[in-house]
């Protein structure tokens, strides 16, 4: 599977969200609402674009960036990026158990 993208007005919510292969990113804006959910594994980079809040429990970037930006939290258990790891949230901060 390639690239993964959720585009939505308001809230973006999932169990799983994967992509794999050579083409392997997911791409997720909310932008009004919140991205929440469980599980993000992208083979390559992970983009999150939320007007509120980001949060779930685990969020990997196999060979690429982790990039959430946020109106408010950027909340995750775990977050495992193989390149860097790029949080906004001018208003809300990031709070992450593993990173």
């Amino acid at each position: 599977m390639g690239t993964q993208t959720q585009q939505a007005n308001n809230d973006i919510a999932f169990t799983t969200l994967a992509a794999t292969g050579s083409t392997g990113d997911v791409n997720a804006t909310s932008d009004h609402g919140r991205i929440f959910g469980d599980i993000i594994l992208a083979n390559r980079s992970a983009t999150l674009r939320a007007g509120t809040t980001i949060s779930g429990t685990s969020l990997t970037a196999t060979n690429g960036p982790i990039s959430p930006r946020a109106g408010g939290l950027i909340d995750w258990t775990t977050l495992t990026a193989s390149a860097t790891l790029a949080a906004t949230s001018p208003a809300g901060g990031l709070t992450s158990r593993t990173a």
